[in-house]
Formats: structure tokens, C-alpha cells, sequence
């Protein structure tokens, strides 16, 4: 199974979050991400101007174990594993107080922040599907309250430790605990403003309560929080966050270890390359011998001759693997690892094609239809990325005492050459008022690309997903789900 969330990363650059969910019953599971790219002509890229060293300098992946998923009841129960786990570390390193019982400790602590975001995105999410009723934001705000002093019940416990790292380990996760907390509620104060009025009206002292709350405990603690009138844009908050997300969810990237994939290939097509046109030269060399024996003039010339086409043959049939034969490979191959246990690699390659050879499925998802649109003069450029995943479900499930399903791949992909030769965003219009009079308009001109993603797992089922990004000179300003 293959799951995809996409969003605007920056102002230059899109992010698709990539789940491969690996099935409990199956030993190995393969999976195939093909991402087709249109881009409109007029923007010059092709292979002259975008070569495939340039693609892969603008496209970056992150890989890392998905978080294991709890609802937020389940993490407020009295016996929660996270919870449970923590202890036991606790434990553990009072007993023992030695660096394998402080690893197992910072990991705990730390997976216990990763799954605490993780189930409140995924609530902060279910109460805006269900519409944001008053019973679901409380739910909310209630599960939150509780985490936060199961968790910080253990502080006493921590601090007798006496163990320095230890108690840095906790505050860290503490922390990052409580940015994310305020972001979400923030997040959900500003959604019923906006969208449920009544909702807001019946629920907001809970929630400012909660606020209050929190920056208080942040003070005291001597956290860092947003300030209103900060002197420096809020630059060391911004800071530190970024720092203590990097701590919270290091637990879950993978050690990869990424090369070519087809060294071996091409140095055997070079090593035919050049025997071909070796074998060309000398035949050209023996022939003129017999023929007007040696160290005469037309035997020089033909010598001469005979390595111009040698040369120009070898290049020839590299540049054939190369531009051919290396569409039918893939460039790079990632081997994933994680505490010396191989869980499976992934391979990517990177080609332009032509609208020929297109699948009948793409084609139709891309829905270029109009006459317009097929006109000459408006063609495209068509790039296609390929992926593919293959994961040992076995390791997968080892690699953690949680329950494991598979690997998030987070793709960002650099659009800010695609704007190099885009016309200026801003348009003078002219608006006619129907009675002979007109007004000056501002508009604004956006170019489309379009990603149409085909995931196939195991070759038995596949699903298609149409993205439209709308960017301009000034960067990307949408991007779409088209169904």
C-alpha cells in the first residue's frame, strides 16, 4: 500500500510525503512510484538546459520509519505503551546508570515526542473532518491536558537520577511536547474563528485556558516562547524548535548508504565501446597493409582516418547506453539500515520522454484535452522520475518494540529553476464597465505544472494521483489535488 500527502514546502520547493506500508503477511514487498512532470514549453527546460545531474541537485529524499500510530485515547489510557515504555527506561537507568541504559532511555523519550505530534495531528485533522464539534475539541484539548501531566509526572523522577544527559533528554522532549501543543491549538483556535463561530463561542475558555497554562509552564521552566513584541523576529524560538524537532524525530530516520546503480553496466559498454571501435581501426589498418604494404602515404591516411571513426564510434555507443539503454536502468540505489539492520533499499531514475510513450492511464489523468491546449505552440516538456521501494517486512517489524508498517520517503523537489525564464507575475488589465467606461486592474500570471504520480504495489494494484502546481516568478502559490 502506498499513501501520498503532498503541500507547499517553501516558496520554491513542493514535498511529497511517500507512506510504504509493507503487509504483516508478506515477507518482501516491492513497490513503484512513477512520477510524470508536465511543464510548458515556453519555460526551456529540457535536456540541453536541465540535465539529469541538475534534476537530482533539486530533488531531495528523506527516509525514515512511520511513526507508529495511536489514537489519542489510546495514548491517555493508564497503561499506554509509550508511557509504559518510558518508565521501564526510567527504571532501567536507575538501576544500571550506565550508556546503553541511557541510549535506551533518550530513544524512548524520544519516540514518546514523535508519537505524542503524530496522534495530535492526526486528531487536530479528525476534528476538521468532522466539522469542528464542540464534543471533538474538547476531546481534544482534555487528551492533550492529560498527556502532558502523565508526562511531566515523571520530572521528580528524572531529576533523581542524577544523571545530567539524562535529565537534558527529558527537557528537550519536554519542550518540543509543548511547542507542539501550542501550535495545534493555535492551529484550532484560529479554524473556529474563521469557520465555527458558535463552536469557538462554546469552547474557547477551554482552549485559552489550556494556552495559558502552557506559557505559564514554559516560563517557569524557562522554555523558549513566541513573544508579540519580539526585538528579533522570534529567530532564536524559531531556532531551537527546528533544532528540537531534528532531536525528537531522529529516532526514526534510517541510516542510507546511496550509489550508482549502473557503474558496473557502463563500464562494460565502455569496455565494448571501445573494443568495437578498436576492432573498426585495425581492420581498416590490416586491409590498407595488404593492400599497399606498409609505410607508404595511403596507408598513413587510412591509419588516420581509421581512429577519427574510432574515436567518434566509441563515443557513439557510449552516448547510445547512455541516453538509451540508461532509460531502461535506474541511476542511484539507496540501501536503508537502521541500528545495523538492513531493511531494504530503493532505486530512482531520471529521463525526459516524448507524449508517445505515454501510458493510456497518464494520458487520460493528465486531461489535456482541449484543442487549445494540443495546439502547436503550447506543447510540453515531459519528465519522468521513477522509484522503486523494497522492503524486508521481517527487519521492518525487528527494528522497534513499537508496531512498525513501513517507511515514509519525504520528497522535496526545488522548483526555482523552472522560474528563470518566466515572465514578470504582475499584468496591467484594463476593465470595461459596460458604459464606455473602464477601470486599470492589477492581474497576475501564473504558469501550471503538472505531477501525475502512478504507485503500483507488489504489481497488483494501482492507483493514480494528478497534482497541479500553480507558480509564478515570485515563487509556487498552489498546489491542487485534480481528481
Amino acid at each position: 500500500m502506498i499513501d501520498i500527502q503532498s503541500k507547499i514546502h517553501d516558496s520554491n520547493t513542493i514535498e511529497f510525503k511517500v507512506g510504504y506500508i509493507a503487509q504483516p503477511d508478506m515477507p518482501e514487498s516491492d513497490f513503484v512510484m512513477n512520477t510524470w512532470i508536465f511543464m510548458p514549453e515556453s519555460l526551456d527546460i529540457n535536456r540541453r538546459t536541465f540535465s539529469k545531474a541538475m534534476f537530482y541537485q533539486n530533488v531531495h529524499s528523506h527516509i525514515r520509519l512511520i511513526t507508529p500510530t495511536f489514537t489519542l485515547a489510546q495514548l491517555t489510557s493508564a497503561d499506554n505503551m509509550p508511557f509504559r515504555m518510558l518508565v521501564r527506561a526510567i527504571n532501567r537507568l536507575e538501576r544500571f546508570n550506565n550508556p546503553r541504559a541511557l541510549e535506551k532511555f533518550e530513544s524512548e523519550v524520544k519516540m514518546a515526542a514523535s508519537i505524542f505530534k503524530s496522534t495530535l495531528r492526526d486528531t487536530y485533522r479528525m476534528v476538521l473532518s468532522e466539522g469542528g464539534q464542540p464534543d471533538h475539541c474538547r476531546i481534544m484539548t482534555k487528551g492533550i491536558d492529560t498527556w502532558l501531566n502523565q508526562y511531566r509526572s515523571l520530572y521528580s523522577t528524572v531529576n533523581r537520577l542524577n544523571n545530567t544527559t539524562a535529565k537534558e533528554y527529558y527537557q528537550f522532549a519536554d519542550e518540543f511536547i509543548s511547542n507542539v501543543t501550542e501550535q495545534h491549538l493555535f492551529l484550532l483556535c484560529s479554524y473556529l474563528k474563521k469557520e465555527k463561530r458558535d463552536t469557538w463561542d462554546e469552547v474557547k475558555t477551554d482552549i485559552s485556558d489550556l494556552l495559558d497554562k502552557e506559557l505559564a509552564y514554559k516560563k517557569d521552566m524557562g522554555y523558549l516562547y513566541v513573544e508579540a513584541q519580539s526585538t528579533d523576529n522570534n529567530k532564536g524560538f524559531i531556532h531551537r524548535a527546528g533544532m528540537l524537532k531534528k532531536f525528537a524525530e531522529s529516532n526514526l530516520f534510517l541510516a542510507v548508504s546511496k550509489r550508482r546503480n549502473t557503474f558496473l553496466l557502463e563500464q562494460l559498454a565502455f569496455m565494448l565501446a571501445a573494443g568495437l571501435s578498436m576492432i573498426f581501426a585495425t581492420m581498416i589498418a590490416f586491409s590498407f597493409q595488404q593492400t599497399y604494404g606498409n609505410f607508404t602515404l595511403p596507408l598513413f591516411i587510412a591509419l588516420v582516418v581509421s581512429y577519427m571513426f574510432k574515436d567518434r564510434i566509441k563515443e557513439l555507443i557510449r552516448f547510445y547506453f547512455a541516453h538509451k539503454m540508461g532509460s531502461k536502468f535506474y541511476d542511484y540505489k539507496t540501501s536503508m539500515s537502521i541500528h545495523y539492520l538492513k531493511l531494504g533499499w530503493c532505486k530512482e531514475g531520471f529521463d525526459y520522454i516524448t507524449p508517445d510513450k505515454l501510458p493510456p492511464n497518464v494520458q487520460q489523468k493528465r486531461q489535456r484535452n482541449t484543442l487549445l491546449e494540443i495546439s502547436r505552440g503550447v506543447n510540453e516538456q515531459i519528465i519522468l522520475y521513477r522509484k522503486k521501494m523494497h522492503l524486508k517486512r521481517k527487519n521492518v517489524s525487528k527494528s522497534s518494540h513499537y508496531p512498525m508498517e513501513g517507511v515514509n520517503d519525504i520528497i522535496r523537489c526545488n522548483l526555482f529553476e523552472f522560474m528563470r525564464n518566466m515572465d514578470d507575475p504582475g499584468v496591467p488589465l484594463y476593465a470595461n464597465d459596460g458604459s464606455g467606461g473602464y477601470s486599470e486592474v492589477s492581474g497576475r500570471r501564473v504558469y501550471f505544472i503538472n505531477f501525475v504520480i502512478q504507485c503500483t504495489y507488489q504489481d497488483i494494484t494501482t492507483e493514480y494521483y494528478h497534482y497541479r502546481v500553480a507558480i509564478s516568478k515570485n515563487g509556487i502559490e498552489d498546489i491542487t489535488a485534480i481528481l
